[in-house]
């Protein structure tokens, strides 16, 4: 398939600050918050011009052509410099963001003066004071997805089984349905990046296997980028198992890379060639292994690595272990004192986590990293309270009810999952009590799923008939409010293509 290449900050590596955009309306006369924060909106105002001007002189320095050394090392300085001026604003943009918001949840509830004349025998005017809505708060759009690019056919790769390959009949594949068309581990990728494009968002959580089958960073250059590199500015990655796990099924042998690849393509390498040790990825150091948080508005945001089977870990790579996954022991240990340490300073009206292998399934099997590492952490989670979990690695979209740890309903405390494992490079089945199946609702009369259904009543709905990211909508005036909305990005080959074009799953919930 042939895609016209685009300059985007992410070809040279720019990480996007996420924040809130201050609506224009901000400023229309007679708006009670432009007169009450009328210095603060000036500022965040000026602070998002400046990002724009940065945002384009960046573009225009990567533009440039430089065919002599000279030239290319006048372009690599006007390219630093700009990508300086761009993190600094981005900055301050995010500081004024900050004002904004805290002038206007101060702001007491406005009232307006109604002039009415009324005509009888004679004419009166009486005044009234009714309540007036308070002043609309900005929100902030993000895109959650995981399980993405598919192993690219490159020399690299030449000694493995085809089938495992981009355009390798398994890429795709549903079970439930067969093979189906051999490009769609491509095609489906580049629809998820075109409409997570078009929702504009101000971040996109990763929830882990950004790149298959064992993440090499020649992968990454030569499948993710191509990909998922046009919004890599605004990625927020959590790594999966083919980012730290060796691969041997479907006839493939290959050697866990630990980590390795996916750091050096998200955190790059320094003057001597080594991978940076702090980055977008997080840290990568033996005692932190890509764990980090960071907040958009009034919303605190938690990636973890939940892939204690990896050497990092003290594992072997191929598979984990109980000992390995042990929140009191080693690595997995470090993790979880530093989410406890992470969520006793959170002042995060919602906090979100992800990582990768769910801790609830909605496919035919569960993993150790969810049922034991992740158990701890949904623990801290449902102790700490307002959350929710995002997850990927089943190749599946589903949405589950609130819920305790222990998989209790709780619509009162609960926390929602959702896993998003349809970022495109295949797809899985479905788990029911009787079959596999591709996309299902609760019985209507009943609000129930067949007995012996994973995690019983409380998965609400799934699909894994289409790739796809899910859009969500984050309120930002201190309520917790917030919106999801999955729709298909582009359907495998045999699917049912009347039904999955009209399929979609919305809702809204406060966290």
């Amino acid at each position: 398939m042939h895609r016209t290449s685009r300059i985007t900050l992410a070809a040279i590596g720019v990480t996007a600050l996420a924040g809130v955009l201050i609506p224009l309306g901000a400023f229309a006369s007679g708006n009670s918050t432009a007169t009450a924060c009328a210095t603060q909106l000036r500022a965040a105002a000026g602070a998002q011009e400046k990002v724009g001007s940065d945002h384009a002189a960046l573009v225009e320095a990567a533009k440039k052509k430089a065919r002599t050394a000279k030239a290319r090392a006048l372009k690599a300085a006007a390219i630093d410099q700009a990508t300086a001026a761009l993190i600094a604003d981005q900055r301050g943009l995010a500081a004024a963001q900050s004002a904004v918001i805290s002038c206007q949840g101060s702001l007491p509830t406005p009232t307006a003066t109604v002039t009415a004349t009324v005509t009888a025998t004679a004419t009166a005017t009486v005044t009234q004071t009714v309540v007036a809505p308070p002043p609309a708060l900005p929100s902030s759009v993000i895109a959650v997805v995981g399980d993405t690019a598919c192993e690219p056919d490159t020399a690299d790769n030449d000694g493995n089984p085809q089938a495992i390959k981009c355009d390798g009949a398994s890429i795709g594949e549903n079970p439930a349905t067969g093979p189906t068309s051999q490009t769609l581990g491509v095609a489906g990728a580049y629809a998820t990046v075109d409409e997570i494009e078009g929702w504009h968002p101000v971040a996109v959580p990763m929830v882990g296997d950004e790149q298959y089958q064992v993440g090499k960073l020649s992968d990454f250059q030569q499948s993710f980028d191509k990909t998922y590199g046009a919004i890599k500015y605004l990625l927020k990655p959590a790594p999966g198992n083919h980012e730290f796990y060796g691969y041997s099924k479907k006839g493939d042998a290959e050697l866990p890379q630990n980590g390795a690849g996916y750091f050096g393509y998200f955190n790059g390498v320094d003057a001597d060639g080594d991978v940076r040790a702090e980055g977008q990825a997080g840290g990568d150091s033996p005692q932190d292994q890509g764990w980090y948080s960071y907040d958009i508005g009034q919303w605190h945001f938690i990636s973890l690595n939940a892939e204690c089977g990896a050497p990092a870990f003290g594992g072997n790579g191929s598979a984990a272990t109980t000992a390995n996954c042990d929140p009191t022991q080693g690595l997995a240990k470090a993790e979880t004192d530093w989410l406890k340490t992470d969520l006793a300073a959170d002042q995060g009206r919602c906090t979100v986590a992800y990582w990768h292998q769910p801790t609830f399934t909605a496919s035919a099997g569960g993993s150790l990293e969810g049922s034991e590492l992740g158990k701890a952490w949904w623990r801290l989670l449902y102790a700490h309270g307002h959350a929710i979990v995002l997850n990927g690695h089943e190749h599946l979209y589903a949405r589950f009810a609130p819920q305790d740890p222990d998989g209790n309903a709780d619509p009162v405390k609960g926390i929602r999952q959702f896993t998003v494992g349809t970022g495109g490079e295949a797809l899985d089945a479905l788990k029911t009590g009787a079959a596999d199946v591709n996309q299902f609702t609760p019985d209507p009369a009943t609000g129930t799923y067949a007995p012996g259904h994973v995690d019983g009543t409380n998965l609400e709905v799934g699909e894994a008939s289409a790739f796809g990211a899910m859009r969500m909508t984050l309120s930002q005036d201190g309520t917790g409010h917030y919106s999801w909305d999955f729709e298909p990005s582009a359907m495998p080959s045999g699917a049912d293509a009347s039904t999955m074009s009209s399929y979609a799953d919305m809702g809204s919930a406060t966290c």
